[in-house]
């Protein structure tokens, strides 16, 4: 993790904090004094200064600098040793934890490689933390910290990473986005496991594959899911068909019902009619965003008069049908699924923050894409398994 010279500052002065070479009520050396030790200009130092008095680490008496009170505590010898993981728990994580195909593996498996490594781990729900909270955890010193999907973490979270960050903390995060550009990902490779799925259905004969998402969703694993569908298109020399006008996410999970079973296939047949009109070339094949997709897409086929699995094949992602309750309306199956070894990206992710444990010396942040798998969930031929 390389850190800003600003973010030096900042580390220089926790670090004698934390080593009490600076007392609790210890006035802080000059600025000239901190520039020439962390070399760095004396107005950085003046920047990274303010910073911690917003933290609550330094306090201003006149002219002059002091560490406050209780800034000085001694980091736990506990803390230090212990990986921090940071996440949102999901509320059906005992039955998610059980199937790889879901977010809550990542977690597993980091919690199942830090045991193997002989550390504790402490997983926290970010909604439940505030800043003073990240200050508090920071002032003791844990071995590192892991993020899980952050694109589900509410609240003041840049603020946050940047404290973690300037204490000069190890991070990892499981995935790729903005916010994480900084520090090391390791992340499922969702262009890889899109372009894999794409290329076999070519080889079983498609020839017209739909992917039933659209390019503008905000989501950045979408663009690469449909970039390695595009990719495997374009090698095999095939037509794209146009991209939906209107490509819907299920609102509805978890409500099981017949009620909201019929809704979502309603409303997915109004998206899914301008390919089934008999103006042109119909799919042979879609691609759907999730397995969970796959009966309501199965059903709004049947209200379009084809058959799904015979007029149309139908293509899942993330191996979580077995999980789906509403394929008790509709037996429709994918022919092929993608399984993203959650598990095992949970464990790669406790490898890469070891590695920065072990050297802490500044370098580039690196992203680590773990490869997917094929799986037919009919014979359930390259099961993951519960890694």
């Amino acid at each position: 993790m390389i850190l800003s010279p600003k973010q030096q500052v900042i580390a220089a002065v926790n670090q004698w904090v934390d080593e009490c070479s600076l007392p609790p009520d210890g006035q802080l050396p000059s600025e000239n004094y901190i520039a020439d030790t962390v070399n760095v200009a004396r107005g950085t130092v003046r920047s990274g200064l303010e910073q911690l008095i917003q933290e609550g680490v330094l306090v201003k008496r006149g002219r002059k600098l002091f560490v406050v009170k209780n800034s000085a505590a001694s980091p736990s010898p506990l803390l230090r040793r212990t990986i921090v993981m940071i996440g949102v728990p999901d509320p059906d994580e005992a039955l998610r934890v059980r199937n790889t195909g879901y977010l809550a593996a990542v977690q597993a498996g980091a919690i199942s490689a830090a045991a193997q490594a002989g550390m504790p781990s402490l997983y926290l729900d970010f909604s439940r933390l505030t800043v003073a909270d990240v200050k508090d955890i920071c002032r003791n010193r844990p071995a590192g910290v892991l993020f899980f999907h952050s694109s589900l973490i509410p609240g003041d979270f840049p603020r946050m990473l940047e404290i973690f960050r300037s204490n000069g903390i190890p991070m990892v995060s499981s995935e790729d986005n903005a916010h994480f550009a900084s520090i090391d990902r390791v992340e499922s490779d969702q262009f890889g496991g899109a372009k894999l799925l794409t290329e076999e259905l070519i080889r079983r004969g498609r020839k017209r594959i739909l992917i039933f998402l659209r390019s503008d969703r905000p989501e950045p694993w979408v663009a690469k899911r449909i970039g390695g569908y595009r990719a495997a298109m374009k090698e095999a020399g095939l037509v794209l068909p146009k991209e939906p006008e209107v490509a819907p996410f299920i609102e509805e999970y978890g409500i099981w019902t017949r009620e909201a079973y019929h809704r979502q296939v309603r409303f997915f047949a109004g998206c899914l009619l301008e390919y089934f009109d008999g103006s042109g070339e119909e799919p042979d094949t879609i691609l759907a965003r999730t397995d969970w997709d796959v009966p309501v897409i199965a059903g709004a086929l049947r209200l379009l008069k084809r058959e799904p699995g015979k007029d149309v094949w139908l293509a899942g992602y993330d191996n979580k049908y077995s999980s789906c309750r509403w394929n008790e309306f509709e037996p429709a199956t994918p022919v092929l699924t993608v399984g993203k070894r959650n598990s095992v990206r949970g464990r790669k992710m406790v490898e890469r923050l070891l590695e920065r444990i072990a050297d802490p010396r500044p370098a580039e942040p690196v992203c680590r894409l773990e490869e997917s798998i094929l799986i037919d969930p009919a014979n359930q031929t390259n099961k993951e398994g519960a890694e």
